[in-house]
């Protein structure tokens, strides 16, 4: 327990400790995984948004199917 409560939060806040301005570039493999990562987070954003404007028109469709099963 002494070990979780003492040098696991000072692990992290070393692990975790943000990049000076200006801080290296991260290596091809890692940037076109970040350039797919935030361009599938911004297609579920979107797709969760225009779920959530047409609620009674996808509420009719999932009964539908449900009715159809």
């Amino acid at each position: 327990v002494f070990v979780a409560m003492s040098l696991t939060p000072a692990l992290c806040a070393t692990i975790l400790k943000a990049a000076p301005e200006g801080g290296h570039k991260p290596n091809a493999l890692f940037a076109r995984f970040n350039t797919l990562f935030e361009k599938s987070t911004q297609h579920y954003t979107d797709s969760t948004r225009s779920l959530l404007r047409c609620t009674g028109r996808y509420m009719v469709v999932y009964l539908l199917i449900c009715a159809g099963m």
